[in-house]
């Protein structure tokens, strides 16, 4: 080994160990940071980014650890060891309770951001701003938990009221942005299939026409009041990214299973965004 590398080995080895706790405090820190932005963050980026410093910063714990351990500094090892255990217990512990499918999220996140250090969005929603003026509805939310060890997913409450027809369609956000669930009800109909169509309000422009169909597509026998025809169907809005919003109009059309004749129900505007796929 040169004198040189020589020299550069030791000033590591030095420096790790005499300032091995400012490593353990910034991964203190950045735990805490994590906890603060699962709990208390709306933004999907927000948490993403700062969950990523904290699983970057893990390796470099790591090598200070296994350092410490080559140079014999058993005391700090302990100290170093117990401040990373303790931090990631408490991360693990709040990952697991918010779900594995939001867990996904932040990992489908990191890769975007990963491998597409530019925006990965398509740049549909900047590209297509909500008009001014346009009135519209913002999805509910559903909140994923672990509850006595069992999965739990917990909606917003929609109120459906037969007298306002606004009520007939809900929609919430899914586990990421772009992926939604609907319900829908409605009065009388023949026996036939429910299904959704989507445009850009702006330049009605079909939002993932060549999937939207077969995706929210359910049949409902025939009804003779008012009743609930379709609950928590899934589907995803493939253009733009996510949080990069427009406006979507969203329609709901019957296909009369007798007749085949196809007709639109209703439709009403949301604030949506894309899958970032």
């Amino acid at each position: 080994m040169s004198k040189k590398a020589h020299n550069r080995r030791h000033w590591l080895t030095e420096g790790i160990a005499k300032f091995w706790w400012v490593m353990s405090i910034l991964f203190v820190v950045l735990s805490i940071a994590v906890v603060l932005a699962l709990r208390c963050s709306h933004s999907h980026w927000v948490q993403a980014v700062v969950v990523a410093g904290w699983l970057l910063f893990v390796p470099l714990l790591l090598v200070q650890l296994i350092i410490l351990a080559v140079i014999r500094c058993w005391g700090k090892l302990v100290a170093s060891s117990a401040v990373g255990v303790a931090s990631v217990g408490i991360v693990g512990f709040l990952l697991a309770r918010i779900g594995i499918r939001l867990t996904w999220r932040f990992v489908t996140m990191l890769l975007a951001a990963v491998l597409w250090p530019v925006d990965p969005s398509d740049g549909f929603g900047k590209e297509h701003p909500i008009p001014e003026g346009t009135e519209y509805c913002i999805p509910l939310e559903c909140n994923f938990d672990v509850v006595d060890g069992k999965w739990v997913t917990e909606y917003e409450e929609a109120m459906v009221d037969s007298n306002i027809r606004a009520s007939y369609l809900q929609i919430w956000n899914d586990f990421e942005g772009g992926r939604y669930l609907y319900d829908f009800s409605f009065s009388a109909l023949p026996a036939g299939t429910l299904f959704l169509k989507c445009y850009e309000v702006g330049d009605n422009i079909p939002l993932s026409e060549n999937v939207m169909r077969r995706n929210t597509s359910v049949y409902c026998s025939a009804t003779e009041f008012f009743t609930k025809l379709v609950e928590k169907c899934e589907f995803v809005i493939y253009e733009g990214g996510w949080e990069d919003y427009y406006a979507v109009r969203v329609e709901v059309w019957h296909r009369d299973s007798a007749t085949r004749q196809e007709v639109k129900l209703m439709e009403k505007v949301y604030r949506m965004d894309g899958w970032m796929r």
